[in-house]
């Protein structure tokens, strides 16, 4: 993921917190971006649970294709709990 998208993704989550749900384009299987993203946000605090009272779904897409497709541009939901 090149940083002009990482700073278009922490922008475009940033506006919409107030929500109970989040929605993140993340490169396929990039869990290192996803946190990036979600600790400049405050919501990463580096416990084993990881995100602090938010739950980070599978890729939708994966869950879709059962895993089995190449693809990038991904939807992860991320849910106040």
């Amino acid at each position: 993921m090149n940083s002009r998208t990482r700073k278009y993704l922490a922008q475009s989550a940033a506006a919409t917190l107030d929500g109970l749900v989040l929605d993140l384009l993340v490169e396929h299987n990039d869990p290192i971006g996803l946190t990036e993203i979600t600790r400049k946000l405050g919501l990463y605090d580096n416990t084993p649970e990881g995100y602090r009272g938010w739950i980070v779904t599978e890729c939708l897409f994966c869950l879709e294709a059962n895993g089995d497709v190449d693809h990038v541009g991904n939807k992860w939901v991320v849910i106040n709990q």
